[in-house]
């Protein structure tokens, strides 16, 4: 463990061990082994142990590696759909309608536009591009289930 840990980067990772021995053995146990982490993640894990009982198929008796146990916190979402959303379908609109539209409009405002500042000029540019929208597009539910449009 000390040659790892003086080839570890401590500001990325973490070295987590048990507090009980890790190997078993009739001369004495001892702990030696251990997980390495990400330093991000080092707070989730929680309850180190080891599993005495485990089987060891050491061919020996008491003689062997035992596994680290841990838990991991975790925040428990309510997995619930999303509800659907309400999007354009692109797929619906006349696109030679609505830029006519544009056109259209924006010249009938010709003079409100040249003789408005820039914040002013873009309130009209936008006010113009969501009615020729909402004139000429539908929308669709979307869902994370949708198909992809491309």
């Amino acid at each position: 463990e000390k040659q790892i840990a003086n080839e570890l980067n401590f500001q990325d990772y973490t070295i987590i061990s048990s507090a009980e021995p890790t190997f078993l053995s009739d001369n004495g146990n001892s702990l030696i082994d251990f997980m390495i982490t990400s330093t991000a993640t080092e707070h989730l894990f929680t309850d180190m142990k080891t599993d005495i009982d485990a089987e060891l198929f050491s061919g020996a008796p008491i003689r062997g590696h035992v596994p680290i146990l841990s838990s991991i916190k975790t925040a428990c979402v309510e997995n619930s759909p999303a509800p659907p959303k309400m999007k354009i379908d692109l797929s619906s609109i006349d696109w030679a309608k609505w830029s006519d539209y544009i056109e259209d409009d924006l010249a009938a405002k010709k003079t409100d536009f040249f003789n408005s500042d820039a914040t002013s000029q873009w309130n009209i540019i936008n006010t113009t591009i969501h009615a020729a929208t909402s004139k000429f597009a539908t929308h669709k539910k979307s869902t994370p289930h949708s198909k992809p449009y491309w």
